[in-house]
């Protein structure tokens, strides 16, 4: 694998959304303890969701930091990713109903900016 660091490229907005993704998702599992601390209702799927899309926010970043010094491989994982990923949460959270809204919203903008990364990640400057 090459080392090439693109710099003022992509993947500098790609990485502030996954930030923003990551800070977003683990917000949900936050609140998600505050439910089960506080004795409301908090089901082991609100738990393992937003445990899972928290993990999903890091591998990404890795993934995203393994692109951008060159890695290919990495790239088109970023790459799919980003455009499977949010049609899946929005549909998982349609599929099982009975979720608290404040759950969905939290969900469905952790979706929606994970959509928004796979523009720059697919411009021609961010292929390795």
């Amino acid at each position: 694998m090459e080392t090439t660091t693109h710099q003022n490229t992509p993947y500098r907005t790609v990485k502030g959304l996954l930030g923003g993704y990551g800070a977003l998702s683990a917000l949900l599992l936050g609140g998600v303890a505050v439910l089960a601390a506080t004795g409301r209702t908090a089901t082991p799927f609100m738990w393992s969701r937003a445990a899972a899309v928290l993990a999903s926010a890091a591998v990404l970043h890795w993934l995203t930091g393994r692109a951008e010094r060159g890695g290919r491989r990495a790239y088109e994982r970023v790459r799919t990713l980003t455009r499977v990923l949010p049609p899946a949460i929005v549909v998982v959270d349609v599929v099982f109903p009975g979720l608290p809204v404040w759950f969905v919203v939290v969900q469905t903008a952790c979706a929606l900016i994970l959509a928004a990364t796979a523009f720059p990640i697919s411009r021609p400057e961010a292929r390795p």
